[in-house]
């Protein structure tokens, strides 16, 4: 019998809103059934299954990025887990080792490859050749192919499977808690359909899609409790290995179970981050290394195997002065009897990125818990990678305990600095290593440490950058790619608030992205050209014109529409005429303002855009704004160009003035919470303005509810200091701004709005 847990209660009719839910209260130091008394079964249920736990980053992903934390699930759900104490000794005694997900779609996915890009498997199937199978539900590294061709066979011959589940499982109400198991795929990615007792399944062709379902297939690592008597370090461990953050937890090898256990990082080792330019790739992989330590190189048509793991080169080097007398040489003196010294040029190894890291790893394999140690390589795809890599790329093979299969003999030079850096060192784990080259007979530490073989330990990370628009000067050939896994970083807001200013005009960045894009891609047919949130770096929140031509203007001239054409309405200038990129500048060289704008305004306003882009911009004179439908805005007021300051400072129209208004009050309060700000500013009770600011959970819950397509427009998103998110409404005509003026100088808080004169 197999003994399984899922869960009754997981409410997947509305499972990403749940998510995002039960993290909003959690994060606010509540418990979901404080809030709600029928949603607390509900909440705790969903806190463990999608690990929305203290101090997780899962948790705080669950706000915003719910898709993200939905993958993670899937990707890392498993059996054993820490459920109820009883559901994880049940598991532990039948031996289950089984993560279903993942299993279940390289099925899907290898039946896909060999039937038309399509697949699907019942749920009596899912059940019976998964669930209650030894050979899959105990391995996680079952045959595959075998596995197939049972289920082939099964559906040339049919035959009784169904009761056959019923005597073998364990596991209560099992038909609709796999059906709520299964469902939850479709919530990852529309390539999933689970209805009427059948998962069904779409190649994916979206990069996105293929990327998640290649990152599904290729993870092998599964959590293995270290203490299986403790069920609370066990937890411990299991909330640690759910996580989506990318620290360092240690899975057990389970192949080798008769041998001393190598314990590997939940990362992947070599992985190559690829997506449009400015998506910030280099940022994630920061962000990811975190403090650990590591080493950069960035890739070049020049860069060569010297330049990337090490070579003789000249070097200067401070020397004593030497004289001679008769056939000895003498140190010369000043004359109070100090040496003299002299530069002299001397050839020595250099050791460069690889090596430097390569070394600094097997340092680290000194202690029992080796640290990680990353190399970082950017721009992969513009150098010559066999000619970099030379004999090194067959390291890129590793086994399962992330050690590398083959080992190279290096050339003598190398060898010597190796050994001279690594011979002293002792390797806490040197019996286990050793244990997984068995069958060379040999002492494979002691050949590394003395220099006569390089081998990639399982704590050294070699991470990439690639840009997919860049057109690389020497491709990668498939026996390179194959040996990384592949990240996609895709184009999304970044919520910094950053925006375009162009003399007294104001745009959002994120919204002048959306639009660009959509005629980048119109233009080319694909997203590889298109621009990232990072693409330009703005000064405090401010990309300035020059930045804006330099870097965005330049780019889609030289890198994009010079091979599509500049045909279309974005490129049109005054009296019709075709923009040029010289027309962005003017006769002493300064970046034309006037034909910014035009360019920046024809491509955010134009009528081509589909309705999902056609947002209103705040602009500082605001003629853009929109109004509440159900009020008379008189024209004439709410088309004027009044300016305010904000505590004496700046320019701004009156729809982006209050916006700064409670920004400047949010810094200068920055122990306030959301629901405090908001409560102050409510209580200014401005005339027609329910929702002067309001908290995100209630702007939210208000937006499904509404039938206004400009709904989301008619206010400004604000991250305040401590994390959380509030809105501002831009909802004000020249009355609005008159009476915010005056309630908020009469209340004192420390922030003030005033007009400048014209």
């Amino acid at each position: 019998m197999y003994n399984y847990l899922y869960t009754n209660d997981m409410r997947i009719s509305d499972l990403p809103d749940s998510i995002k839910r039960v993290s909003e209260i959690l994060l606010s130091g509540m418990e979901p059934y404080q809030v709600d008394k029928s949603f607390g079964n509900n909440g705790a249920t969903i806190q463990f299954y999608f690990n929305l736990q203290d101090n997780t980053e899962t948790l705080i992903k669950g706000k915003d990025a719910t898709l993200e934390v939905i993958r993670n699930f899937i990707l890392k759900f498993q059996f054993p887990n820490t459920r109820t104490l009883e559901s994880f000794r049940n598991t532990l005694n039948d031996k289950i080792l089984f993560a279903p997900y993942r299993a279940i779609i390289s099925v899907l996915y290898k039946l896909a490859l060999n039937e038309s890009n399509t697949s699907h498997l019942t749920h009596d199937e899912i059940l019976f050749f998964f669930f209650c199978n030894s050979e899959v539900c105990t391995n996680p590294n079952f045959d595959i192919d075998k596995l197939i061709n049972g289920i082939t066979s099964y559906r040339n011959h049919p035959y009784d499977i169904a009761s056959k589940v019923k005597a073998n499982i364990r596991w209560n109400q099992y038909e609709r808690q796999l059906r709520e198991m299964m469902t939850v795929l479709q919530y990852a990615s529309s390539i999933f359909k689970n209805r009427a007792g059948i998962l069904s399944f779409v190649m994916p062709t979206s990069t996105d899609d293929i990327a998640f379902i290649h990152e599904v297939i290729s993870y092998n690592r599964i959590w293995y409790p270290s203490n299986i008597e403790d069920f609370n370090l066990s937890n411990k461990e299991y909330i640690s290995y759910m996580d989506t953050a990318k620290t360092p937890y240690y899975v057990i090898e389970l192949n080798k179970s008769h041998k001393p256990d190598i314990k590997t990082v939940e990362e992947s080792l070599q992985q190559i981050y690829f997506g449009a330019p400015g998506t910030g790739k280099s940022h994630e992989i920061k962000k990811n290394i975190g403090t650990h330590k590591s080493f950069r190189i960035t890739f070049h048509p020049d860069t060569d195997y010297s330049s990337f793991v090490g070579a003789y080169k000249p070097t200067s080097v401070e020397v004593p002065m030497l004289t001679t007398l008769g056939e000895k040489a003498i140190p010369v003196k000043d004359m109070e009897g100090n040496p003299l010294t002299e530069n002299k040029i001397i050839y020595t190894y250099v050791k460069q990125a690889f090596l430097n890291a390569y070394i600094e790893a097997w340092k680290e394999q000194a202690n029992e818990t080796p640290q990680p140690v990353y190399l970082v390589i950017e721009e992969i795809n513009r150098g010559n990678c066999a000619q970099i890599f030379g004999d090194i790329f067959q390291l890129l093979d590793r086994n399962t305990n992330g050690f590398s299969d083959y080992a190279i003999v290096p050339d003598a030079d190398l060898s010597r600095h190796v050994k001279k850096d690594l011979e002293k060192l002792v390797i806490a784990n040197k019996e286990a290593i050793n244990a997984i080259y068995e069958e060379c007979e040999e002492d494979m530490v002691d050949k590394v440490v003395n220099g006569k073989v390089l081998l990639l330990p399982n704590n050294l990370y070699i991470w990439a950058t690639m840009n997919t628009s860049d057109q690389s000067l020497f491709p990668i050939d498939s026996a390179f790619k194959r040996r990384w896994d592949w990240k996609y970083i895709k184009i999304a807001d970044a919520h910094k608030n950053w925006q375009i200013k162009v003399g007294t005009k104001t745009y959002d960045w994120w919204q002048f992205v959306q639009a660009i894009n959509y005629f980048v891609f119109d233009a080319t047919q694909s997203e590889d050209k298109n621009l990232g949130y990072f693409f330009a770096k703005a000064k405090d929140s401010i990309i300035n014109a020059e930045t804006f031509v330099s870097k965005v203007i330049f780019y889609l001239y030289t890198d994009v529409f010079k091979d599509y054409g500049f045909s279309g309405d974005i490129f049109k200038g005054a009296n019709d005429d075709e923009m040029t990129f010289q027309s962005f500048y003017n006769a002493d060289g300064s970046p034309c303002e006037a034909q910014i704008i035009r360019f920046i305004e024809n491509v955010m306003f134009s009528d081509a855009l589909p309705e999902t882009l056609k947002v209103a911009v705040s602009t500082e004179d605001e003629d853009m704004n929109v109004y509440d439908e159900d009020e008379a805005v008189d024209n004439r007021q709410s088309s004027n160009r009044d300016k305010f300051m904000v505590n004496g400072a700046g320019s701004y129209g009156k729809c982006l003035a209050p916006f700064e208004a409670v920004k400047a009050y949010s810094k200068q309060n920055p122990q306030m919470n959301a629901a405090e700000i908001v409560q102050v500013w409510s209580n200014l009770n401005v005339n027609h303005m329910p929702h002067l600011v309001e908290t995100e959970q209630e702007f939210e819950e208000r937006a499904k509810t509404t039938k206004d397509v400009k709904f989301r427009v008619k206010a400004k998103r604000l991250e305040l200091p401590n994390g959380e998110v509030i809105y501002v409404s831009n909802q004000f005509n020249p009355i609005r701004i008159a009476e915010l003026i005056e309630k908020l100088n009469k209340a004192n808080l420390g922030v003030n709005i005033s007009l400048i004169d014209a």
